[in-house]
């Protein structure tokens, strides 16, 4: 079986809904995002073998093909969309690793783009009997079997079950921000964010003393301790040793190992950590083992969880700010979270390090990667 290396990563600034991408459909940020990425390399677009892009809520069909086809990629190039709401673009890195680990690429762009601002209005078919006069955007995650299992419900009862307050969650998002505050103003983030339309600004950083005035009120998950409905891209160049050495590249990252698992959809928040202990079986290591995570924050209570459950310090979570910060792009998430980690470790010149997260319908993802040079 093939090593897997990180060569490169670049995503464009967030937006918040309704924001600077209002108009941009994802297709053309996303290609520009792509062409961008490509030209940063002599020899890349000539030996890209694959391409796989994740997202959420796009309009449907191929989109990366789409995207692939409005650049310099050669139109030999297969390019494949991926549709696993927020653990999108994990399994887009799941699958580039799998492809290069078993060796049948060497070289493959991966990652994934989501506009929210852009959602599509749908409406079923006439004959089905979901049909409704009102257009829907977002699809349900589980068969109403499951019971309940809307996000903000699960979410509601693990921090319930886990005894994790209202306070301690508004503290996590207030942390989080002033975290992505500081690693914007130290220039931190500037060599992996290419500028849309000469801006580089996240857009979706949250004002402190905003956050601080919900903490009295009694909902558990609102606009305080949940993220925002962001848009975004981001994308990665893996590659085999081979692949390096076609490149002409000297790899800065390794992924030792990806894996996914499923669990009830009313305990999604909690899928993440079962993907942590899963890898961490896998590759006979243990929590402490890891230096930094990169744990999703659709909800201040995930990194909360891993703080609680697995002991796990505070300083090793989310070392740059996370998605309370930064915004949820859905499908382009995990591919930011991956970058964001990658920066961490560089910085901080720590060896390993894992990203996580909790999908809609129970789905956990986890990948391990580790700095080599």
């Amino acid at each position: 079986m093939k090593e897997v290396f990180i060569l490169d990563y670049l995503r464009l600034p967030s937006g918040k809904k309704n924001g600077k991408y209002r108009q941009s459909p994802p297709e053309e940020f996303t290609a520009y995002l792509l062409s961008g990425f490509v030209k940063r390399h002599p020899y890349l677009s000539e030996l890209i073998d694959r391409i796989f892009l994740a997202t959420a809520v796009g309009t449907g069909g191929n989109m990366a093909r789409y995207i692939s086809l409005a650049t310099d990629v050669p139109v030999e190039v297969p390019a494949v969309t991926i549709d696993a709401q927020c653990v999108g673009s994990y399994e887009a890195i799941n699958t580039g690793y799998a492809y290069i680990r078993s060796g049948i690429v060497d070289i493959v762009i991966v990652g994934g783009f989501e506009s929210n601002s852009l959602t599509p209005e749908r409406k079923f078919n006439r004959q089905d009997p979901r049909r409704t006069p009102v257009p829907y955007s977002y699809a349900d995650f589980a068969p109403n079997s499951f019971g309940e299992n809307s996000l903000v419900s699960t979410a509601q009862l693990m921090a319930k079950e886990f005894s994790i307050s209202k306070a301690e969650m508004v503290d996590w998002s207030i942390l989080s921000n002033e975290r992505a505050f500081k690693s914007t103003a130290e220039g931190l983030l500037r060599e992996i964010i290419l500028p849309y339309r000469n801006d580089n600004r996240d857009e979706t950083l949250k004002e402190i003393n905003v956050l601080e005035r919900f903490i009295k009120r009694p909902s558990l998950i609102d606009a305080s301790t949940s993220c925002l409905f962001d848009d975004g891209a981001g994308v990665l160049l893996l590659a085999s040793q081979n692949g390096c050495e076609k490149l002409q590249l000297n790899p800065q990252f390794k992924i030792l190992n990806t894996c996914s698992v499923g669990v009830q959809p009313s305990r999604t928040p909690i899928a993440f950590l079962d993907a942590i202990e899963k890898n961490n079986l896998q590759l006979k290591m243990h929590t402490n083992d890891i230096d930094l995570f990169e744990i999703n924050e659709s909800f201040a209570l995930k990194p909360l969880l891993l703080n609680k459950i697995h002991n796990v310090p505070a300083e090793k979570i989310n070392h740059l700010g996370g998605n309370l910060a930064f915004g949820h792009p859905f499908g382009a998430s995990g591919a930011i979270n991956l970058m964001h980690l990658l920066v961490s470790l560089q910085k901080s010149k720590k060896e390993l390090g894992v990203v996580a997260a909790s999908a809609a319908g129970g789905i956990g993802s986890s990948i391990t990667v580790q700095q080599i040079n």
